[in-house]
């Protein structure tokens, strides 16, 4: 199929890849995995960018969402935002 159709702007990737780089996405679901895993999930994943979050409890119930946007060539983040949620 790779080789029989051509979308411009898409790229075909293998599925061994693919399950390759779902098994590392999970362990970072975990929290196992490192920031260098995500930029090695992204590059099977033949991604430009990802986006990396951690969600906080913090005292007196309100939530905090720190979000990253990560350029996974040059493994630089791009922007850092925080969001902070009530009850």
């Amino acid at each position: 199929l790779q080789g029989q159709v051509r979308v411009p702007g898409v790229e075909f990737v293998e599925r061994s890849e693919l399950t390759q780089s779902e098994q590392e996405l999970r362990l970072g679901l975990l929290g196992f995995a490192a920031r260098t895993d995500l930029l090695r999930a992204g590059r099977w994943l033949r991604a430009d960018f990802a986006v990396r979050g951690n969600l906080f409890n913090n005292p007196g119930g309100t939530w905090e969402l720190q979000l990253e946007l990560i350029d996974l060539a040059r493994a630089e983040i791009l922007q850092r935002t925080n969001a902070f949620l009530s009850g």
